[in-house]
C-alpha cells in the first residue's frame, strides 16, 4: 500500500485541482484495494479521514495451505484482524 501522504497528494489532486478532468460528487464511492496484513487501525482511519469510503480486501482464500500455495503473504489470522479494523473503522 502507498504510505498515506501519498494517497492523499493524489486526493488532493482530483478533488482540489482546478485543472483536474474529475469531478466527484459529494456521495462519489471512493474505493482502495489493500490486503490483509498490510495496515493498521490508524492507517484506516487516516484513510477514512481524507474520504476513502469502501476498501476492497484482497482476499483469496481462508485456507491457510492454500494461501501459503498460491504465494500469499497473509494468513487466515491477519484476514481475521483485517475484518476487525476495518467494521471498527467504517462500521
Amino acid at each position: 500500500l502507498a504510505p498515506v501522504a501519498t494517497i492523499a497528494n493524489i486526493l488532493d489532486a482530483i478533488h482540489k485541482s482546478p485543472d483536474s478532468p474529475f469531478h466527484l460528487s459529494e456521495d462519489a464511492e471512493v474505493t482502495i484495494e489493500m490486503d490483509p496484513g498490510t495496515f493498521t487501525t490508524d492507517k484506516l482511519r487516516a484513510l477514512k479521514d481524507m474520504g476513502i469510503n469502501r476498501i476492497s480486501l484482497g482476499v483469496q482464500s481462508f485456507d491457510d495451505h492454500l494461501l501459503e500455495t498460491i504465494g500469499r503473504v497473509h494468513r487466515r489470522r491477519d484476514i481475521d484482524d483485517a475484518l476487525r479494523s476495518l467494521q471498527e473503522v467504517f462500521g
